[in-house]
């Protein structure tokens, strides 16, 4: 049984987030074609979702992204919260990849252009 990583997140209000990763197994990069992912921010595992992270694999396969654009982020309230990072794999396997802490922080200028 695998256990997912660890991986704390700081988002900053008002602006694009994003985050890449490439999936190993001994070194070499996983075909995540056929892949989906699914990717939430919450106060606490059963409450009200805060975020959806937007998740994109590249065109060749190897990388998957996660994203908030500055609309979504600038909706979110300074604080902590948590987060986690499901996939599915082509063969049906569901399996959480990575959890952690969000930090998000206030943002200094309100006059962005």
């Amino acid at each position: 049984m695998a256990i997912s990583g660890n991986y704390n997140l700081v988002i900053e209000c008002g602006a694009d987030f994003s985050l890449t990763f490439v999936l190993r197994n001994r070194g070499e990069a996983y075909d995540l074609t056929d892949w989906a992912f699914a990717a939430q921010v919450r106060n606490a595992p059963g409450e009200a979702t805060v975020a959806d992270f937007d998740t994109a694999i590249s065109s060749d396969g190897e990388q998957m992204t996660i994203s908030l654009d500055y609309e979504t982020t600038s909706e979110l309230a300074e604080g902590h919260y948590r987060w986690d990072l499901f996939a599915l794999r082509p063969d049906g396997v569901r399996m959480r990849l990575l959890e952690g802490n969000v930090t998000v922080v206030e943002r200094i200028t309100n006059a962005v252009p």
